[in-house]
């Protein structure tokens, strides 16, 4: 039997920032049953085929990046701890998932350069109130 041709049903979108625009459209068979199907099309798809659009613009929302936070705990004779925490917020403050903390010990008589999860600090000076480095690797993205 063989497929009829579609009826462009509501409107055509560019999709992301990418070369194609994607709509609905429904198949009609012999029968007129209606599938529907995504349909996606090359801007020079379109003009061949004069097929129907609109450009719009369409701005999706995602929750806030990961957040991940290094704290500084003390020091205990050569050796620092550090607790690494992420979590994961939304706009209105609920979690997307649990928090999670982990906490790291370095002995800094071995190395002076430590790293958390990819990050990677060089230790300058540590106390047991507070700690100066310098940034050699950010958290990877």
């Amino acid at each position: 039997m063989g497929i009829f041709p579609a009826d462009f049903q509501g409107v055509y979108q560019l999709a992301g920032n990418g070369p194609n625009y994607c709509g609905l459209i429904t198949l009609r068979d012999p029968l007129n049953n209606g599938i529907q199907r995504l349909a996606c099309y090359s801007a020079a798809e379109f003009k061949e085929k004069g097929l129907p659009y609109d450009e719009i613009e369409i701005i999706i929302q995602k929750p806030n990046n990961l957040q991940r936070v290094i704290e500084y705990a003390g020091k205990s004779g050569n050796t620092i701890s550090i607790f690494y925490k992420e979590f994961n917020e939304t706009v209105n403050g609920a979690f997307i998932r649990p928090a999670f903390t982990q906490e790291f010990k370095f002995d800094l008589a071995e190395s002076q350069v430590i790293g958390i999860k990819g990050a990677r600090l060089e230790v300058v000076k540590a106390n047991n109130t507070g700690i100066t480095y310098k940034v050699l690797a950010h958290f990877p993205r």
